[in-house]
């Protein structure tokens, strides 16, 4: 039991469920910590937003109302801030990727803002040149970035497929 765990971990596997899917080519590395971290950002946001201000108005008897509701709502506002960050930030991380080689799509799974699994269904043709600054992202398709980390991607035939190369017009520089 404990050689199947590792060897799931390994692969990314959190259950072992998808042993038998071998259309799964990718498993993002670091899947279950960024699902860990988003239920730790979304459980400190719900105490933060339920006990906040209960905790404001109780403590500090002396203070003024409106102080209290200054305070009560900057606490909202910096964990609501942060829990939209992360997800701003890890939204475009790819968790598993199913692709049967000769086949014109693939489907990815990725992270809803409650880290819940949203699978998505992308065609190559779909795949454009991501012109963003925004970091970690791979390709965008459908209007949506993703992230495929290239290290850890084996299959390299797939990879030349999910980051297409910017092209430059020649006449730009006349």
């Amino acid at each position: 039991m404990t050689a199947r765990l590792v060897s799931d971990h390994k692969e990314g596997r959190e259950d072992g469920k998808d042993e038998k899917d071998t259309r799964i080519v990718y498993h993002g590395p670091i899947s279950s910590t960024i699902k860990k971290v988003k239920l730790l950002s979304l459980s400190t946001c719900c105490l933060s937003v339920s006990l906040g201000p209960v905790i404001t108005f109780m403590t500090s008897p002396d203070m003024n109302v409106i102080l209290k509701g200054a305070v009560a709502s900057s606490v909202i506002f910096l964990s609501a801030t942060t829990t939209g960050a992360l997800h701003w930030f890890v939204s475009p991380y790819v968790h598993k990727l199913r692709w049967q080689p000769g086949s014109d799509s693939f489907e990815v799974e990725m992270l809803s803002w409650l880290a819940t699994s949203i699978p998505r269904t992308i065609k190559f043709a779909d795949i454009r040149h991501p012109e963003t600054n925004r970091p970690f992202v791979t390709f965008k398709a459908n209007g949506n970035f993703y992230f495929v980390d290239a290290e850890h991607c084996h299959n390299k035939a797939l990879l030349a497929k999910l980051t297409p190369q910017k092209f430059e017009s020649a006449l730009k520089n006349l």
